[in-house]
């Protein structure tokens, strides 16, 4: 887990510029231990590195092949790496055991078929000095960020968008990925897009060539989520013990470390299947990082100290994090500065806090159950589609079960029967109350924006589709990289191994959900790992953090900037919502309204962005 930065250019003394500017200060804390950089001729390239395998110089960046044709800055964790030298670097003499040095030799051997056979995350360019070509590649899910810029006939590559500020006077905002977040707080599910019109994201499992002087990249997809037209597999007692040996070998194998591991423990079902696997199986020192919230009713002290009697205490540090001591003055400044985008709501803050504990003890490589939700439908919007899917088979005993026992609001159940029975009606009702969110947006905020097309919330395909690779995986995997590289840690979710969800997408989806508890498939499969308070568990809470007391704490700064800088056509309407937050009751999409326009303000201030006019 490191930082990456890049840059190629026809012009020589553009490259020798840049050397000399020594980028990499600016992502320092994505890997503290080390900072290197290449000249290449019409490449450079730098990488701060964070060591997790093979301690020594051996596995420092940028790395030149045995063969010296190809030099690699990569970031990431390739947890079969050791598997691919055996099998097809058997007789190759390595200088050293980093994952790095495989993936640059077997990019020697395979080229660009090697991505198929890599089980990680990663995001990578390599240069070849022969054909003068860039290879730049990025993981399945999207885990590790690539971003990059064309300046007119050059282009520049980053872990981070900090690295891209010093070439140019100001950025401009994306009003579409602006509306978005305005409206529906959604962010991160633009594909390519950022909230800056001038950066892009380089595609997840998607790969690319790039001569000097090319002004476009054309990535190419490896790989793709497998989605079956008839799905045949119903989950039996086979499918059990087959999901159950993907997930375990999963968590097994991200313990590959040449430095002492962590999880973050939150009392829920998937990162308590982490630590149950973990006190099963795994024989080394764990420690266990984990949020409290004393005497809040949302507090999930009880299950954590339940999974924590699984294991042997003379092999576990815990490390406790009070959520009530977080700080808020400056706390909305400090994470947009961290996540350089605005984010969804400050719980992001309490996962930060655990990031700044693991490192404050010493460890760099944490689990967490990040994609759980994603990939076996734990989420409300995901549960139409199965719903759905148990009408369509016949499974009427298997719906009523999950009518009674589902706990689900009342929105949603008309939503799900409208989409049913009405599907256009409902669709139209959608677009209607999205249009109604967007109104307090000013207009030349939404200057060129697209139209955004709604998925269907009852077809299940699309709605794993969209949770994964759109609407909440993307941001989700944003935070978690960019709070835990601040702290110099990796983070690692074993659950985003493409092997269980290759597995997943077989099952029928009438079987995504039994008696009403979500997740079933994840409960069934792994249920000798969890105490019978957690396996029981219908409610979600997942990090809180009280929105409402830290918008009251920055209420002055807030009004300061509303008046100064928003237009005239909607400040009325933006403080009338502000002067609610002296209400002991406030409407949550009060609070979000409010929120989402001053994390739009403070970008634009922290960031340097504009919006065009």
């Amino acid at each position: 887990m490191c930082g990456i930065a890049g840059f190629l250019s026809p012009h020589l003394s553009h490259v020798k510029s840049v050397q000399d500017r020594n980028d990499l200060e600016i992502i320092r804390h994505r890997g503290p231990d080390r900072q290197s950089d290449l000249n290449l001729g019409n490449m450079w390239m730098g990488h701060t590195r964070l060591s997790i395998l093979d301690l020594s110089s051996g596995g420092d960046q940028p790395m030149i092949s045995k063969c010296g044709r190809y030099s690699i800055a990569f970031n990431g964790e390739i947890y079969n790496h050791l598997d691919l030298r055996e099998k097809y670097l058997a007789d190759f003499q390595f200088r050293g055991h980093s994952d790095t040095e495989t993936v640059l030799e077997l990019f020697c051997l395979l080229g660009d078929n090697m991505l198929s056979e890599l089980v990680g995350m990663w995001a990578l360019i390599v240069w070849d000095k022969e054909q003068e070509v860039l290879f730049i590649s990025r993981d399945r899910f999207g885990q590790k960020p690539l971003y990059y810029q064309f300046l007119q006939d050059e282009v520049y590559f980053g872990s981070e968008i900090k690295l891209f500020l010093k070439f140019q006077n100001k950025l401009s905002f994306n009003t579409t990925a602006v509306s978005e977040y305005l409206s529906s707080g959604n962010y991160g599910h633009l594909g390519t897009e950022t909230f800056y019109n001038e950066i892009t994201q380089f595609p997840l499992a998607s790969f690319a060539y790039l001569k000097i002087g090319e002004k476009k990249i054309n990535p190419k997809k490896y790989w793709e989520i497998p989605v079956q037209t008839i799905r045949r597999k119903s989950f039996g007692q086979k499918e059990r013990q087959k999901l159950k040996e993907l997930i375990v070998e999963a968590v097994l194998s991200q313990t590959l470390a040449d430095v002492p591991i962590g999880i973050t423990l939150s009392g829920g079902i998937d990162s308590s299947i982490i630590a149950g696997i973990l006190a099963k199986y795994h024989t080394g020192h764990l420690h266990i990082f984990t949020a409290q919230n004393p005497g809040d009713p949302k507090d999930e002290s009880a299950y954590v100290a339940d999974v924590i009697k699984r294991f042997d205490q003379k092999r576990i540090t815990i490390h406790y994090v009070d959520l009530g001591k977080i700080s808020y003055e400056h706390l909305l400044e400090e994470s947009l500065d961290i996540q350089e985008e605005p984010f969804g709501d400050p719980s992001i803050s309490a996962h930060g806090l655990l990031m700044k504990a693991a490192k404050n003890s010493g460890i760099k490589v944490v689990l967490g159950g990040q994609g759980a939700d994603e990939l076996f439908a734990g989420y409300d919007h995901s549960l139409g589609g199965v719903l759905a899917a148990q009408l369509k088979r016949g499974k009427f005993r298997r719906f009523i079960r999950n009518f009674k026992n589902l706990h689900w609001g009342k929105a949603n159940w008309m939503k799900f029967w409208m989409a049913l029975l009405l599907p256009r009606m409902e669709k139209r009702l959608r677009e209607s109350r999205k249009s109604q969110r967007e109104e307090f947006i000013p207009s030349a905020w939404k200057v060129n924006k697209r139209k955004i097309t709604l998925v269907s919330p009852i077809k299940f395909d699309q709605l794993i589709n969209e949770s994964l690779f759109e609407i909440h995986l993307p941001h989700l995997l944003h935070y978690d990289d960019r709070n835990a590289m601040n702290e110099g840690v990796e983070g690692r979710t074993p659950f985003l191994d493409h092997r269980i969800l290759e597995f997943l997408m077989q099952i029928r989806p009438d079987e995504f959900l039994k008696d009403g508890k979500r997740k079933s498939l994840l409960r069934d499969s792994c249920s000798e790992f969890l105490p019978e308070s957690v396996l029981d568990r219908k409610d979600k809470i997942g990090f809180h953090t009280p929105l409402l007391a830290i918008l009251q704490s920055d209420f002055e700064k807030i009004s300061v900037r509303f008046n100064q800088d928003l237009p005239p056509e909607v400040r009325g309407k933006c403080l009338a919502d502000l002067n609610q937050l002296k209400n002991k009751v406030v409407p949550v999409e009060v609070q979000l309204r409010v929120y989402r326009t001053y994390s739009i303000l403070l970008t634009s201030e922290r960031m340097n962005v504009e919006f065009k006019a």
